[in-house]
């Protein structure tokens, strides 16, 4: 049987940009090893230039952008076309070379990848993709509009307030009496959309707020201020989708710093530890697989889990993660495209890596197939019988 070439798609206009290049990286050298699947790498530059060639499968490489680059050959997107990406060889003889793609692994987190454009993007060429679709993409990136829908299903969640440019500018001190009428705690400020915990803050005291408000709005445009859940635990939990199957994850219980688990903590402490792909050990470090949690907790966590995957029309692999504070829990957002894609979650919910992303493989394509017999345009000239109608009309 053909193999099948699936476009490993990362990198994006994002201030995730490395996460995504790691991310990536783990997926392509997993698949690489699968004898039913063909690799394509498609790297987006963070100027949004689409790029493929073989050094993108070299992760050293990314140390030096430039060079990178001039390595590899840029990307015509042609919808709707039998070959949807040609890649543009340089030079003088340089000629179109179509690039073989039967569906496309994206793992761009942020905006511009996770928020439902790239998605938009794979819709319009016509090419079947992982993960969650344009609607549940976009709306688990806005933290504003995937709150709302957690409370349209009555999902337990932490008070917040939502502020914009605007208002700030124009009235700070009445949003900040917004956030003080939350109880006059510690609260997280965060941009609306955004991840990695990039431009978030926690924040101790009235004089702190200010500066983690407009930090956040140099992100995005409406900031989101949070009730801080203090003496809790952070605990996630990822979901994925099979068909009809719906099946949630291992739990893991994140250990943070001061209460704040930070981008450097992410991803540069807990990276020099961080266990193989397969090697049995539980999660990352600065990680507790399986979370120490009672029974009763743990399943009404993966319930309630797949609730809010439900909810939120998510498909495809995603993670939800929660606030616990002894028999408390908080649903706090949903990562339609977590970092890793939750392996080490689904290793220890006894899911390998290369099995995980078969399973989101063979569902986009089976979904793709099912959206094919859809009619999505009616074979019929409107504007052609209107003329023919005036002419008869002349007669």
């Amino acid at each position: 049987m053909a193999k099948v070439a699936v476009a490993v798609v990362f990198g994006g206009r994002s201030a995730e940009h490395e996460v995504s290049i790691l991310t990536a990286h783990e997926a392509i050298a997993v698949l690489a090893a699968m004898p039913a699947y063909d690799v394509v790498p498609i790297y987006i530059t963070k100027d949004g230039r689409w790029l493929t060639g073989e050094a993108l499968n070299d992760l050293d490489k990314f140390a030096d952008p430039a060079k990178l680059e001039r390595d590899c050959m840029p990307l015509v997107l042609r919808p709707m076309s039998p070959h949807p990406f040609t890649a543009e060889k340089a030079g003088l003889f340089g000629k179109a070379e179509r690039v073989t793609v039967d569906v496309a692994l994206p793992v761009i987190h942020g905006p511009n990848g996770e928020d439902g454009t790239l998605q938009g993007t794979f819709e319009m060429l016509g090419v079947p993709y992982a993960g969650s679709g344009v609607l549940a993409s976009a709306l688990c990136m806005d933290k504003v509009a995937m709150k709302r829908m957690f409370a349209s299903a009555g999902l337990p969640q932490v008070p917040y307030v939502v502020t914009d440019r605007d208002r700030w500018a124009a009235d700070g001190r009445s949003e900040a009496a917004a956030v003080e009428a939350l109880g006059g705690g510690p609260v997280f400020v965060k941009p609306a959309r955004g991840g990695s915990s990039i431009g978030v803050t926690f924040v101790q005291s009235a004089e702190e707020l200010a500066p983690a408000v407009e930090l956040a709005l140099t992100f995005d445009d409406e900031a989101v201020v949070e009730v801080a859940v203090t003496g809790g635990d952070e605990v996630n939990c990822a979901v994925l989708r099979t068909g009809n199957e719906v099946t949630a994850s291992t739990l893991e219980m994140v250990h943070a710093k001061d209460g704040f688990l930070t981008f450097e903590q992410k991803y540069m402490e807990w990276s020099k530890g961080a266990p193989a792909k397969g090697s049995g050990k539980g999660g990352l470090q600065g990680h507790t697989v399986p979370a120490p949690l009672p029974a009763e907790v743990t399943g009404r966590i993966q319930s309630l889990a797949k609730e809010a995957f439900e909810v939120c029309m998510c498909d495809g692999v995603a993670r939800v993660d929660f606030l616990v504070r002894g028999e408390e829990v908080y649903v706090n957002e949903i990562n339609t495209l977590p970092g890793s894609l939750a392996f080490y979650l689904w290793e220890a919910s006894g899911v390998p890596f290369d099995e995980l992303l078969d399973r989101m493989v063979r569902s986009a394509m089976a979904r793709a197939a099912a959206r094919r017999s859809l009619l999505f345009s009616l074979d019929r000239n409107l504007l052609a019988e209107i003329e023919a109608a005036k002419g008869s009309k002349r007669v």
